[in-house]
């Protein structure tokens, strides 16, 4: 009855004649392949391929799930809703060649998309030791493999799902590590494919760049871990690389041997000092890659691990290459012998204490003294000179570094201070000691100690100083790395000139000019010291120098070469948060006013600068599965060519077509092999990325990983995308050094200049993602608090007033995972205005009477949002909206339900949120609600498959926290440094928030806002 019910009589007839028929009919009758597509089909086709059949009969239905989870993405959802995902997981112990290509194939397709059940599928069938098993059963029978087509695809199915399940849960990656011997086995012993990089060879070295490889010092372990095949499988190996070289395109090699050349790194690694043979084969063939020159060997693996390898084969180390010790080497090396420090044996007597290296240091530095003296040995006491390098003091006698340090310190620390002001009008004395001006000046204008201009003035001369203050740190360091790097004597006079020069019209015009328009000069003056600081003291770069992008530690930017030389920049983290619409929905439409305001669920962003030798950018984003790297020579820069690039500081309100097309590839080339809709949220935000870096930024950029994590849920409405716009603007903004401060002293109108300047580049993301956004959740992101806007013609931007009264309230969202169509909804208010225009427009007039009411409640001096009247009254607006938008037609059955169950539980007031027909619910908290009830509802609502969040409405907009150090309860000194694999472990929402949160009750104060005028 099913096969009849789902393919029809004719078909049905056909089944009849045999049990092997039904899935072959199903999968190859073109008028009825469109069983395949619904879940009752795919039902029928689960039925056979996993029930109790001949495997014959079963394996002909696993096919055409195969090629159906391949073809039709929805098919996935099917597969796992209808619980296959255990019974392929438990089918894969049989050693069977067909079983395992087919079902290794689908749990293949089955991750792409990491259906929340997988990880649980996984261990409780133990699918590790399932793959193991097979990996191990081809070992055995090598060669099988080149003679026997099903065995070798079935091997390679296997292999690529060990990839993919590494790549989506690494855990699996210590799991798996037993592979190893199997694997380096099946890559010694089987024929290598002509050309060399391409399957099955690739699904081999795929897996084993992914899997973990053991390490032990001892040979005897070693070989019993990787296997006895090893030293075959490196020859094997180092012979692919060579062939690899010769057939392959550089181009193609730069993305088609990362896997080979991993897994050599890995050997290498796991060899270690008990198999010296294998570090030797490796540095070998690094070697013959340079070209056997020492020099571009040095320059390619770093000095202290190519000094070791020269010595020992009596090659002599070129003179000045010492300058290629990397300070960015992830592990320490002893530039004499070229080993690892943490590889060496221990000394056989203990550690000097710090009081015996104290008394050695002394020794030493009269020892120096006394050959210099004497005249024995003319010989430059070590401790003298660094200390003089350290303040800039090593060149010659022309050299003015000294000067412009110890002047700009005077300067910063002395005479931009504002004790002098303080005690002259008597706010600073040793009876009365110095006063908060933010605490105190007020009042102290009150009473009559000073004016208002007099309280203006200190102010200014406070943020003068801290500003200085901050920026000497630049310049001191920017000097002493110039003097230290040779840079010649009259660009470090020059860069210290312009820098004093800079600072003081800077100081000058802080505190002397109080017109507006004039006090712009500041922020010129303040950038241009800045730029002078770093710019000028940078040396020339070099040119003619042998080797190519990427290769030998150099890299070519329009034919120029780079040296790795520059220190690497300090982690850093953007947040900003993601919105609600409180009042107003569809009513804005129809050109009333709304009011949206920011959410404590936020979008958080690392920025992790890599060494110069790197020439890449890469863009993570675990929530939603993007992971893409470009290299930044091969952006298009060449663009502005034929059209003017944009400065930071200009308005941008349209995208530009020739840049947006000329960064149309590079976005094309992300997740190539991602379902439709995932991929375009992929390509999307990739393109947004892509378009305000290559605006933003320059050829010279630093490479950099930008990892992005996220509480807030992707497509709720909750303005997820401009959350990020906005984490991205505000970073890359900080990179090229035009954003100042955020700091306590920070004046109101600089504040608003950084503020509207994050918020434009975030609204061209926006342009980017959206094609022609509102403007309005890039805005809340940026400001926080809650803004009211108003469009009333859509051939203008919509007009947007801050609302920075707007008080912090505890907020229950609700999300009921119910999809909806934005466009969908709002058809539907058209259509019952023009049907009933009356009606309409007076429910719309009573929504912006709502909104105006709520706004001007909220901007009262009265307002308390302590007074739970206050509250009540905010309250009772929130349930009017609802009701009038419920008037519209825009709820949804389970957007009632929540409201149902929130009144019942008398917790709040509820409304939905954003356009209806699905999406969120927002409940307004009432004070003192018992934790119990709200435990007892979170139940609720995960019993009938709804999502919480506890939030807080009118929260901080974008904030930085710089560098990315935190203290989360650590006793470590200095802070907990957060690096990317601390924030890529942070599982889930909660454990972003405990990891890096900005804080709800209680803010973090590492991280500081950029506040908006009140």
């Amino acid at each position: 009855m099913m096969v009849t019910a789902v393919l029809g009589l004719e078909v049905a007839a056909k089944f009849a004649r045999s049990e092997r028929d039904f899935p072959m009919v199903l999968g190859r009758e073109s008028s009825n392949v469109q069983a395949l597509y619904d879940e009752q089909g795919f039902s029928s086709l689960g039925y056979y391929g996993f029930g109790d059949f001949p495997r014959a009969s079963a394996r002909e239905a696993l096919r055409c799930m195969a090629n159906a989870l391949l073809l039709i993405p929805q098919t996935q959802n099917y597969f796992a809703d209808l619980g296959f995902l255990a019974k392929a997981a438990q089918g894969l112990e049989l050693q069977d060649n067909e079983d395992e290509f087919l079902l290794s194939r689908i749990l293949f397709l089955m991750t792409y998309n990491k259906p929340a059940s997988f990880e649980e599928t996984a261990d409780k069938f133990h699918l590790c030791d399932s793959i193991l098993r097979h990996i191990h059963r081809h070992a055995s029978d090598v060669q099988t493999l080149d003679t026997d087509p099903t065995a070798a695809a079935a091997l390679s199915e296997t292999l690529k799902l060990v990839f993919n399940v590494i790549h989506g849960f690494p855990k699996y990656a210590a799991q798996l590590a037993p592979a190893v011997p199997s694997l380096l086995k099946t890559v010694a012993l089987s024929k290598t494919p002509s050309p060399p990089l391409q399957p099955p060879l690739t699904w081999k070295l795929n897996a084993l760049a992914s899997v973990d490889f053991p390490t032990s010092t001892e040979s005897d372990k070693i070989e019993a871990s990787l296997g006895s095949d090893l030293s075959s499988a490196l020859e094997k190996l180092i012979a692919v690389l060579d062939e690899s070289l010769k057939v392959y395109k550089a181009s193609q090699l730069d993305t088609e041997a990362i896997p080979l050349l991993t897994t050599l790194q890995k050997i290498n690694a796991a060899a270690g000092e008990g198999l010296a043979n294998i570090p030797e084969a490796v540095s070998s063939l690094l070697f013959e890659l340079s070209d056997k020159d020492a020099a571009s060997y040095i320059q390619s693996v770093g000095y202290g691990y190519a000094a070791g390898y020269l010595m020992t084969h009596n090659i002599p180390v070129p003179q000045g290459t010492q300058q290629y010790a990397s300070d960015t080497a992830s592990v320490p090396i002893n530039p004499v012998t070229g080993q690892r420090l943490d590889r060496e044996p221990e000394l056989p007597f203990p550690n000097m204490t710090e009081e015996e290296k104290e008394r050695e240091a002394e020794r030493l530095f009269v020892l120096f003294e006394r050959l210099k003296a004497t005249g024995v040995v003319d010989v430059q006491n070590p401790i003298m000179a660094s200390l003089a390098a350290f303040l800039g003091l090593t060149a010659g006698a022309a050299n003015k570094a000294p000067n412009y340090l110890i002047w700009n310190f005077v300067y910063a620390f002395a005479l931009l201070s504002s004790r002098a002001p303080k005690i002259l009008l008597k706010l600073d004395h040793n009876v009365a000691p110095r006063e908060d001006l933010a605490k105190y000046g007020e009042a102290a204008v009150k009473s009559g100690k000073i004016t208002a201009d007099q309280l203006a003035f200190l102010k200014r001369n406070e943020a003068a100083h801290a500003n200085r203050v901050e920026h000497f740190a630049l310049f001191a360091a920017s000097t002493v790395l110039a003097v230290s790097a040779g840079v010649p004597n009259e660009v470090v006079n020059r860069a210290g000139l312009a820098y004093s020069l800079f600072s003081l019209a800077f100081g000058a015009v802080y505190l002397l000019v109080t017109n507006p328009a004039l006090s712009y000069l500041r922020m010129s003056f303040s950038s241009s010291s800045c730029w002078m600081s770093m710019v000028s003291h940078t040396p020339p770069v070099m040119n003619g120098v042998n080797g190519v992008n990427g290769v030998n530690g150099l890299s070519k930017v329009n034919g120029h070469a780079r040296k790795d030389s520059s220190p690497m920049a300090p982690a850093f983290m953007v947040s900003a948060p993601g919105k609600v619409i409180v009042f107003g929905e569809h009513a804005v439409v129809h050109g009333k006013a709304a009011m949206a305001a920011a959410i404590s669920l936020r979008s958080y962003l690392l920025v992790t600068t890599r060494s110069k030798s790197h020439r890449t950018i890469r863009l993570v984003f675990p929530d939603v599965g993007l992971d893409h790297t470009w290299n930044i020579d091969e952006l298009p820069w060449a663009v502005f060519e034929q059209t003017k690039k944009p400065k930071y500081y200009d308005l941008v309100t349209d995208l530009d077509n020739t840049v947006f097309d000329a960064l149309k590839p590079f976005a094309d080339q992300v997740s190539p092999t991602a379902a439709p809709d995932l991929r375009k949220v992929h390509q999307n935000a990739s393109m947004s990325f892509l378009y305000l870096f290559l605006c933003l930024g320059s050829p010279f950029s630093n490479a950099c990983v930008y990892t992005l994590r996220s509480t807030l849920p992707v497509g709720a409405g909750l303005g997820s995308s401009a959350s990020i716009c906005v984490c991205i603007s505000a970073a890359l903004l900080k990179q090229i050094h035009v954003l100042a401060g955020p700091h306590p002293d920070q004046p109101v109108e600089e504040v608003e200049v950084q503020l509207d300047r994050i918020n434009k580049w975030a609204f061209v993301g926006e342009l980017c993602i959206h094609g022609n956004p509102s403007g309005v959740d890039n805005t809340v992101a940026t400001r926080g608090k809650a803004v009211l806007f108003k469009r009333q013609d859509y051939s203008k931007p919509p007009k947007v007033t801050p609302v920075n009264h707007f008080p912090e309230l505890p907020l229950l969202l609700v999300n009921t995972r119910q999809s909806r169509s934005t466009a969908t909804e709002v058809a539907k208010v058209a259509a019952m205005k023009r049907k009933y225009p009356d009606v309409t427009e007076q429910a719309l007039n009573s929504i912006d009477r709502v909104t105006m009411s709520a706004y001007n409640l909220i901007k009262s001096d009265a307002f308390d949002p302590e007074d739970d009247e206050n509250i009540e009254h905010l309250g009772d607006l929130f349930r009017v909206n609802h009701g009038m938008l419920v008037s519209l037609n825009v709820s949804h059955p389970k957007l009632e339900r929540i409201r149902e169950l929130v009144d019942y539980a008398d917790i709040g007031w509820t409304k939905l949120t954003g356009a209806g027909g699905g999406g969120c619910a927002i409940t307004l908290l009432k004070s003192h609600v018992d934790p119990k009830i709200l435990s007892q509802l979170q139940k609720k609502f995960e019993d009938e498959g709804f999502e919480e969040y506890r939030t807080t409405l009118g929260g901080d907009g974008v904030g930085i926290l710089y560098p990315a150090v935190l203290h989360n309860g650590s006793n470590e000194k200095g802070g907990d440094e957060i690096d990317q694999q601390k924030f890529l472990n942070a599982k889930c929402e909660q454990d972003i928030e405990r990891l890096v949160g900005v804080g709800v009750t209680e803010r973090r104060p590492e991280w500081k806002f950029w506040s908006s005028s009140v």
